[in-house]
């Protein structure tokens, strides 16, 4: 039985355990590259980028009901819109933080399959 993140997923599938684990390895290769686009564009102070990459990447945690990296991806991406990145270095370590809890829960939810 999936817990956490994954059951909100698996859930969302209708319980197809071979588009579970599709989603999942989706997600597990596209996050990191996500998250690293985000720091990247921080440190250039490319707001644009971190807007559309913090969307995207909310998007993406949802399907998890991952509620804390959404919560922050969606703060960076408004702080992005208004162009201000003041706080987004903070905003940046939190993100970084939860993704990594997200990250071994949907890896462990995907070996329990």
């Amino acid at each position: 039985m999936a817990t956490g993140p994954c059951a909100a997923l698996l859930d969302r599938v209708g319980g197809d355990h071979e588009i579970f684990i599709e989603l999942c390895d989706a997600f597990l290769d596209d996050a990191p590259r996500r998250l690293e686009s985000i720091r990247a564009a921080l440190v250039a102070g490319d707001a644009r980028t971190v807007q559309r990459e913090a969307h995207a990447y909310k998007g993406s945690a949802g399907a998890f009901d991952a509620l804390d990296v959404v919560a922050v991806a969606r703060q960076l991406e408004q702080l992005a819109a208004a162009g201000d990145l003041t706080d987004a270095h903070h905003l940046w370590k939190l993100l970084d933080a939860h993704s990594g809890t997200l990250f071994a829960a949907v890896r462990a939810g995907k070996e329990r399959r």
